[in-house]
């Protein structure tokens, strides 16, 4: 059967709803160096990720200054974005607790891992944030990626953050190993570097839970329907009409337990996980 949901309300209106901001309290920032970038207008009015790259390299000094901007920034990411990685409970550098060191048998230096998040399925990932102007790519030797792979070598899984795109294929290599790059930052907008400025100045931000709009209603009823009396159903819909979170809420009405999702590329994948964990409500 097929079901076809056409675009509905006035032309230029967005095809999903929000419901009012929902305030919320986190994990207040630890880095040591958050209040100084803060006060220092390097999180004010950003309208994209290339306008901050261009503040940090901007920032007069030695790399460990820029790195310490940078490290803010993925502090407050981590606090303000949880969907993207799971984290839960983020902790820079020596505010790693006691216990979680000795378990992991981590060390703490300037050449590798800057940080433990726990995830929200109760897993510890150990992250590095790494900066390089100009995106320059991160080298195995050079840039020290062996020192971060060797320190978290016992984590449950380990996260390199950085605004370069391309990395030494070692690192690829290696299991457990994640590779977040500036082209994800990319996608940000002024409303997320606006929550990111928030939460470092106050260590509240506020979250939109997304609910459907009628037309997308009546397309979650058909497909419900659908199923009652057939084991599969197309749904057309076009594009801008909100078909992630229609799969999503559907999925929810019919309390599947595992859904299988196929597309064609990897930054698909990443739109399609970030949207259905920022409506799940898991992390409110």
């Amino acid at each position: 059967m097929e079901i076809v949901v056409s675009r509905g309300g006035e032309a230029g209106q967005e095809s999903l709803g929000c419901l009012p901001c929902q305030a919320f309290t986190g994990m207040r920032p630890i880095h040591p160096e958050s209040q100084s970038f803060l006060e220092s207008g390097l999180f004010d009015d950003l309208t994209s990720f290339a306008d901050l790259e261009s503040r940090i390299s901007a920032i007069p000094g030695e790399g460990k200054v820029k790195g310490d901007a940078f490290e803010v920034f993925v502090e407050a990411y981590l606090n303000t974005h949880p969907e993207h990685l799971q984290s839960v409970q983020v902790w820079p550098g020596a505010s790693v607790p006691a216990d979680v060191v000795e378990r992991f048998a981590l060390t703490f230096d300037d050449n590798g891992i800057d940080g433990v998040y726990r995830t929200v399925l109760g897993e510890y990932h150990g992250y590095q944030a790494k900066f390089r102007s100009g995106r320059r790519p991160l080298s195995w030797g050079k840039d020290r990626l062996s020192n971060f792979i060797g320190q978290t070598e016992r984590c449950d899984h380990r996260v390199l953050i950085a605004n370069s795109d391309d990395i030494d294929a070692v690192a690829l290599q290696r299991d457990h190993f994640t590779h977040v790059k500036g082209s994800f930052f990319d996608t940000l907008g002024p409303d997320d570097f606006e929550v990111i400025r928030s939460w470092l100045a106050g260590g509240s931000t506020t979250r939109r839970r997304m609910v459907p709009y009628p037309q997308q209603e009546t397309a979650i009823d058909g497909i419900i329907q659908t199923f009652e009396s057939y084991n599969r159903a197309k749904v057309i819909m076009a594009c801008g009409t909100g078909k992630t979170l229609v799969a999503l809420w559907t999925a929810e009405r019919m309390a599947v337990k595992n859904i299988l999702v196929l597309v064609p590329s990897l930054p698909l994948l990443r739109q399609i996980l970030r949207e259905w964990t920022s409506s799940m409500g898991v992390f409110d």
